[in-house]
């Protein structure tokens, strides 16, 4: 397959020093290649996308980088409400790494592996990409029982011992894993209970 960028102009030691994010956007579908050459600004931005000067290749990296993220449209709303801190906490450390880098580590645990939008297809897929961005971080799957949203934003920011201590407490059926999904409304009360129980005794 032919390359979609064409850096021919770009000064031999940027290309050097950035071969790992070229070799990324190469990778690229072509209509994701060819939008990263729009937001970059360039002059050319059909397929192959011929690169100016220094300029537009460093506007180029820099947008690469901005738009390579882990995208969890895939996932439901309420579990999205329920997994909020923790995707929060995935971004953060993602937000650390470089867009190969990024892409490298969804090739670890997802089905797509190819930016700049790196699709979180399952809530399985997720508790896999948690283990590893935040591996002291769960989540307990409240569905659409409700919790106090106040209190839901407590829970959310507990590490894996005390989230398994008071699933234990709460008697949860589902007490393995990262992701722990709540069975019905009784469960989810009986967690909360347990959640302010635990807070009680720790002061």
């Amino acid at each position: 397959m032919a390359s979609d960028f064409d850096f021919t102009a770009v000064t031999a030691s940027l290309i050097t020093a950035n071969q790992s994010t070229i070799t990324a956007v190469q990778g690229w579908a072509t209509a994701d290649a060819e939008q990263l050459a729009t937001d970059a600004g360039w002059a050319d931005t059909t397929t192959p996308c011929v690169c100016a000067d220094d300029d537009d290749f460093l506007f180029l990296m820099v947008n690469a980088d901005a738009s390579t993220v882990f995208s969890y449209s895939a996932l439901s709303a309420p579990f999205k409400t329920s997994a909020a801190q923790a995707i929060a906490e995935v971004d953060a450390y993602s937000a650390t790494l470089s867009v190969s880098g990024r892409e490298t580590l969804a090739g670890l645990v997802l089905a797509d592996d190819t930016g700049p939008d790196l699709a979180v297809a399952s809530e399985v897929e997720f508790g896999n990409l948690l283990a590893i961005c935040a591996p002291n971080s769960s989540v307990i799957d409240f569905g659409s029982f409700t919790v106090d949203a106040s209190v839901l934003i407590g829970i959310q920011r507990l590490n894996t011992r005390d989230t398994a201590y008071i699933l234990t407490e709460a008697g949860a059926s589902d007490v393995t894993g990262p992701i722990y999904d709540v069975a019905d409304q009784d469960e989810a009360d009986a967690i909360v209970e347990a959640f302010f129980a635990m807070v009680k005794k720790k002061k």
